[in-house]
This record gives structure tokens, C-alpha cells and sequence, in this order.
């Protein structure tokens, strides 16, 4: 059967498919807050700083988006907005100091503060300069995970990186990329191209690592049963 696949389809079907992929990405900061929840970890454990990002990340490219007239990533964004507001909710009602926990009350109302002043800002100094603010936003978005390179490279430890995350964020970066190749747009090209490289790094060194333990039980293996050969001969 053949399959005529027109453009503006192609375009459509790639934009489900993004939102799928950055709504499971904006959501696996659960994994580590059910355990906050459950009182196995503390605040400290929790990264708020990617949290943060991911929350006014979310509300600039909703913005952006909506000013373009593109539905899709409009929605799959404010549901990103949203998860990423419930989390930081979260976060502060765990948080060690009660002032802090107050501060849950205001978070909603700064937040929708801070989207009036993002909508705004798009059409009082236009779509390019705004660009320019969510290309830097963006990157630092998905270099934050590069914090666990170093770690890790010092620790030789491949479980202090979130597999599951980093191939959802090459594949997220990925599909971005080829969507903002596809609409000739450089705001959404640059920041997945550029967020593309510290998650391929990072699923590099978790293959690297994960291969150097298991070449290392093996040779410990081998070593035992070499000593318990050497025993039993002895003992014979």
C-alpha cells in the first residue's frame, strides 16, 4: 500500500512526535521525586537548578511557539510548564526551612507573572531578540546534564548518569533539530544541535563505563577461581 505522505503532514506527524518525547522529558524529574515524597532522599538531592530551567525553558518556548501560530509545541510546552510548576512545588514544601515552604504560595502567581512579561516582551522587542534569550536558555538547559561528566570520569561510576534521560534528550534534540531544519528555523536549530553534544557525551561514557565494570568483574571472577584452583591442588 502506498503511503502518500504530503509536507504540512510530515510536519504534523513530527510535531506529535517531539511533543511526546519533550512532555517524558520535562516529567522524568518524578524518578526523583518520588523518593523525596517517600523520604528516601532529602531537598539536597534533588536538582533544582535543572527544575528551574526546565520551568522557565518550558514557559519561553510556549511563548515562541504561540506567536508562530504552532499549535503542537504550544500545548506540549504548557504541559511541560506544568509539571515542571508542580515539582518545584514539591521541591520547596520539602525544603528544610519554613520560609521557604511559604514561598510555595507565591510560586503559582510569580509564575503567571513571568508569563505576561515573557508574552509581552515577544512583541515589544520581537520574535529575533527573543530568539537570541531562548537560544542561551536553551543551551544551558541541556548543558546543565554535563555536570555529570565530570563525576563521572572521576568516580568511574556509569549509574550516576540517567540513561533513560539522556536518550530521551538526543532523541528530543534530534527531532527538534530536524523540525527546525524542515521550517528554516535557526532558534530551534541551534540550541538542539548544541544540546545534542553533552547527551551523546554522556551516553558514551555510560557505554564506556558499563563495559570497563563488567571486563573487570569478569577478570575478578577469573582470579577467584584461579585461587580456588591453587587451593584445592595444595590441599591435594
Amino acid at each position: 500500500m502506498k503511503i502518500d505522505l504530503d509536507f504540512h503532514s510530515f510536519l504534523t506527524y513530527l510535531q506529535l512526535f517531539n511533543t511526546f518525547t519533550t512532555v517524558f522529558l520535562n516529567i522524568t524529574p518524578i524518578f526523583v521525586i518520588i523518593p523525596l515524597i517517600k523520604g528516601k532522599v532529602t531537598y539536597k538531592n534533588i536538582p533544582f537548578l535543572m527544575l528551574f530551567l526546565n520551568l522557565l525553558n518550558a514557559t519561553c518556548w510556549g511563548c515562541y511557539w504561540f506567536r508562530k501560530s504552532f499549535l503542537i509545541p504550544t500545548i506540549s510546552n504548557t504541559i511541560c510548564f506544568i509539571a515542571s510548576l508542580i515539582f518545584c512545588l514539591i521541591y520547596f514544601y520539602y525544603f528544610s526551612s519554613k520560609n521557604i515552604k511559604k514561598f510555595c504560595v507565591c510560586l503559582p502567581i510569580l509564575c503567571l507573572s513571568e508569563n505576561a512579561i515573557i508574552f509581552s516582551s515577544i512583541y515589544l522587542i520581537g520574535l529575533k531578540p527573543f530568539g537570541i534569550v531562548l537560544i542561551v536558555l536553551n543551551i544551558l538547559l541541556f548543558i546543565a546534564p554535563g555536570q555529570y561528566i565530570v563525576r563521572v570520569i572521576k568516580e568511574k561510576d556509569h549509574k550516576l548518569i540517567p540513561i533513560v534521560t539522556t536518550i530521551v534528550a538526543i532523541i528530543c534534540s534530534g527531532g527538534w533539530l530536524a523540525f527546525g531544519i524542515l521550517v528554516k528555523d535557526l532558534i530551534c536549530i541551534i540550541p538542539n544541535a548544541v544540546g545534542l553534544i553533552p547527551s551523546i557525551l554522556n551516553t558514551a561514557l555510560w557505554i564506556y563505563y558499563y563495559i570497563r565494570k563488567i571486563r573487570i568483574g569478569f577478570r575478578h571472577r577469573l582470579n577467584e577461581e584461579s585461587v580456588i584452583k591453587n587451593n584445592q591442588v595444595e590441599i591435594k
